[in-house]
C-alpha cells in the first residue's frame, strides 16, 4: 500500500511523461467499456476469439454464476478455479503442490492458492467461491471497471510446458497496437510455509525489449539472478500481442508459450492499479516513451 500511495503521490493530470504518470492518467480519464470487457475473465474470451481465434484460449470446464453448480462439473485432477471479476481470486489445484497443505476453511480473499488434488475437492472450494461472488474487487476511483463486471466463477485447465512444469508467464506491454517491452516472471509461486492461501506470485521479474535485449531495471520486483531465455515462439507471441492490443492506447497482454501452443492469459489495462515503481527511477521515463495517451478517451 505504501508503494501505491507513493506512486499516486506523483500523479500528474496534465502532460504526463513517465510510464507510471501515463498509467495513472489513463486510470483517471479512461472510462470506456473496453476496460470492463477485457478485465472480465469470462467475457474477454469472446473478445480474444474475435481478434486472434479460439485456438489460443484455455479449455474451460465450466463458467458458473452459482457456486453450488461447481459440484456438477466433471473435473480432471488438475484444474484452476478463478473469479471473473477481480485480480487474484485464484485456486490452482495441481499435482505438483504440497499434498500436506490443508483445504481452505475460510474464504481466501483475493489471494492465489496452490493445492494438491488429494487435499481438496471442488466442494471444499464452494464457500470461498461464494465469498468471491458476493463482493466486488477494487474501488470506484482507481479500478472502476471491476464494479461493472457480472461476478462469475471460471473453471479451466492447468497449463503445462513441454517439461511438464507450470509455464513461464510472459507479459507483453502493447502501446498503440505494438509491443514495446516484455515482462517475464519466473518461479511464479512461492510457498512461505504459512498456509495454502499465502502462496504468492514470484518476487522476480525481468524486462526485455522485443529483440530480447535485457534491460537493467527492477520493475515492481527485483530481477532474477539469471535472465530467462527468449521463448521459442517469441515472434508469434509478439504478433498476437499486437493484435490483441490494437484497439486501445495501452494494454498488457499475458501469454504462455507451451512449445507447441501459445495460450492467452489475460488483458490488463491498469497494472498494479497504477502503483508502478522502477529502480533506477529514470527508467520510468524510458519505459513510457512509446505511449501517447489521447487527450480524451471516447467510446
Amino acid at each position: 500500500m505504501l508503494i501505491l500511495k507513493q506512486a499516486w503521490g506523483r500523479f500528474k493530470t496534465r502532460n504526463p511523461q513517465t510510464f507510471g504518470e501515463k498509467l495513472r492518467y489513463k486510470i483517471a480519464r479512461d472510462r470506456r467499456k473496453f476496460l470492463t470487457t477485457t478485465s472480465d475473465k469470462a467475457s474477454v474470451r469472446d473478445y480474444v476469439e474475435s481478434k486472434v481465434g479460439k485456438e489460443v484460449l484455455t479449455e474451460t470446464y465450466g463458467i458458473v454464476s452459482d457456486a453450488e453448480d461447481l459440484s456438477k462439473l466433471d473435473l480432471p485432477r488438475n484444474y484452476v478455479v478463478k473469479a471473473s471479476h477481480g485480480s487474484g481470486g485464484v485456486v490452482l489445484v495441481w499435482e505438483g503442490a504440497d499434498p500436506e497443505t490443508p483445504a481452505p476453511s475460510t474464504e481466501p480473499g483475493w489471494e492465489t492458492a496452490v493445492l494438491h488434488p488429494d487435499a481438496v475437492t471442488v466442494e471444499d472450494l464452494i464457500p470461498a467461491c461464494k465469498q468471491w461472488l458476493s463482493q466486488t474487487y477494487g474501488d470506484s476511483l482507481h479500478e472502476w471497471f471491476y464494479q461493472d463486471i457480472v461476478p462469475r466463477i471460471v473453471v479451466e485447465e492447468v497449463l503445462f510446458d513441454q517439461r511438464g512444469d507450470l509455464p513461464v508467464d510472459y507479459k507483453f506491454f502493447v502501446f498503440h497496437g505494438r509491443c514495446q517491452w516484455v515482462q517475464v516472471f519466473t518461479s511464479r509461486f512461492i510457498d512461505e510455509g504459512q498456509g495454502a492461501f499465502l502462496h504468492v506470485p514470484a518476487k522476480r521479474s525481468d524486462i526485455f525489449l522485443p529483440d530480447w535485449k535485457h534491460l537493467p531495471v527492477d520493475f515492481c520486483y527485483p530481477r532474477a539472478d539469471t535472465p530467462p531465455e527468449a521463448p521459442p515462439n517469441l515472434d508469434r507471441m509478439l504478433q498476437l500481442a499486437g493484435r490483441l492490443g490494437e484497439d486501445t492506447d495501452f494494454v498488457r497482454v499475458d501469454l504462455y508459450d507451451l512449445g507447441d501452443r501459445i495460450v492467452f492469459g489475460e488483458l490488463t489495462s491498469t497494472p498494479k492499479a497504477g502503483g508502478i515503481v522502477t529502480q533506477p527511477s529514470e527508467f520510468d521515463s524510458y519505459l513510457g516513451q512509446w505511449w501517447n495517451p489521447p487527450p480524451r478517451y471516447d467510446d
